[in-house]
C-alpha cells in the first residue's frame, strides 16, 4: 500500500511521510536511554555541539528536531531525483525510503555533525550533476571545492568528497586542467580563513588539532555486538535486488542518467572508505550513505512488477526499524 501511494505525487503523501518519520522514532523518543555524546575536533561542530550543547540536551526536542531535518532532507533529495531524472518517473518514493533508511539505527535519531552535512552533500550532488551540460565549469568546480571544505569543517571525513569531484570531472567532462586546479583552490580557501582566524586569536594549537583524525590507526569497530548487524539485513537484501535491476536496465537509460548512476556508486565507495579517517565516529558515519542508497532502492521499487513483493519488503524494513529499537 505504501509503495503504491508514494509512487504518485499527491500532497497527502507529505503528511503521511511526516507521521511515518515521527512514528518510527517514537519508541526511542520515549525510552530512558541517554543521548549519545560525540567528541569533535572540527571548529563548526565544536561550536554547535559544545558551546550550545544545552540546546540539544532535551531528548524529545533533539529527536523531533532531527526528524524534521531528515524530513526536509528527504523532500529535497526527492526533488533532486526528479529534477535530474535519476529514476524514470516523478514520484515520492525517494523521500519515503530516505526517511526509513535514516531510521535503521537508533543512534541516527539524535543530532550530530553527519546529519547536518547531509544538506551539504545534497548541494554537492546538484553541482556535480550540473557538470554534464555546463560548457565552462571552472567556477562550478571552485564552488564544489569550497562546499566540500566547509563540510569537512563540520565533519572532517567529508574531505574525501574532493575525490568524488575529481571522478565527476572524469565522468562528465573532457580534461581541462583549470577545472581540476579550481577544485583544489576551492578546497583550500576555507582552511586559509580558518587558519588565519586561529592564528589571529592565538589558538594555533587548536588548528593543528583539526588534523588529528589523520593520525588514527586503522581499525574496524563499527558495531559493538554482532546482533547490531541484523537491522541491515532487509536493506542489504533489497539493495542486491536493486543493483540487479539496475544492471538489467542500465543501457536503457540516457547517457546523463547512466553517468549519474556511476557517480552515485563511486560516492558509496568513497564515503564508506572515508570512515577510516575518523573511525571513532563509529556507525553514525554511515548515515552519509543514505542518499545514494535511497536512489538505488527507489529505482527498484518503481520498476518492481510484483506489487505484493515490493509492499512486503517496505513493510519488512519499517518493521525491522521498530523491532530492533527494543531488541
Amino acid at each position: 500500500m505504501l509503495v503504491r501511494i508514494f509512487k504518485t505525487q499527491e500532497p497527502i503523501n507529505l503528511f503521511i511521510l511526516l507521521i511515518l518519520a515521527i512514528g518510527i522514532r517514537l519508541p526511542y523518543m520515549l525510552d530512558q536511554n541517554p543521548i549519545p555524546v560525540f567528541n569533535y575536533n572540527e571548529p563548526f561542530s565544536t561550536f554547535i555541539f559544545g558551546k550550545y550543547a544545552y540546546l540539544w540536551s532535551n531528548k524529545v526536542f533533539n529527536v523531533l528536531f532531527t526528524t524534521l531535518l531528515y524530513y526536509a532532507a528527504g523532500l529535497w533529495l526527492n526533488k533532486i531525483v526528479n529534477d535530474f531524472s535519476l529514476i524514470f518517473k516523478n514520484t515520492h518514493l525517494p523521500s519515503l525510503l530516505f526517511v526509513i533508511i535514516t531510521g535503521i539505527f537508533p543512534t541516527f535519531f539524535t543530532l550530530d555533525a553527519a546529519i547536518i552535512i547531509i544538506f551539504l552533500q545534497l548541494w554537492i550532488f546538484i553541482r556535480l550533476f550540473n557538470l554534464y551540460k555546463t560548457q565552462q565549469a571552472t567556477m562550478l568546480t571552485f564552488d564544489l571545492g569550497i562546499i566540500v571544505s566547509v563540510a569537512s569543517l563540520f565533519y572532517f571525513p567529508a574531505i574525501a568528497w574532493i575525490v568524488l569531484v575529481w571522478l565527476a570531472l572524469l565522468i562528465f567532462r573532457p580534461f581541462v586542467w583549470r577545472e581540476w586546479a579550481a577544485s583544489i583552490f576551492g578546497a583550500i580557501t576555507p582552511y586559509l580563513f580558518v587558519a588565519f582566524f586561529y592564528f589571529w586569536v592565538n589558538r594555533w594549537e587548536d588548528f593543528i588539532i583539526l588534523w588529528q583524525p589523520l593520525k588514527n590507526y586503522w581499525q574496524i569497530n563499527i558495531f559493538p555486538r554482532n546482533s547490531d548487524y541484523l537491522p541491515l539485513l532487509p536493506m542489504v537484501l533489497i539493495l542486491i535486488i536493486s543493483f540487479n535491476k539496475l544492471r538489467e536496465n542500465f543501457y536503457k537509460n540516457v547517457v546523463q542518467v547512466r553517468k549519474s548512476q556511476q557517480l552515485l556508486i563511486f560516492s558509496i565507495i568513497i564515503t564508506a572508505a572515508s570512515f577510516y579517517i575518523k573511525p571513532s565516529f563509529s556507525i553514525n558515519h554511515f548515515i552519509l550513505l543514505a542518499v545514494p542508497f535511497t536512489v538505488f532502492l527507489s529505482y527498484y521499487f518503481l520498476v518492481a512488477k510484483k506489487q505484493w513483493v515490493s509492499e512486503g519488503l517496505i513493510l519488512l524494513m519499517i518493521g525491522s526499524v521498530i523491532y530492533f529499537q527494543y531488541y
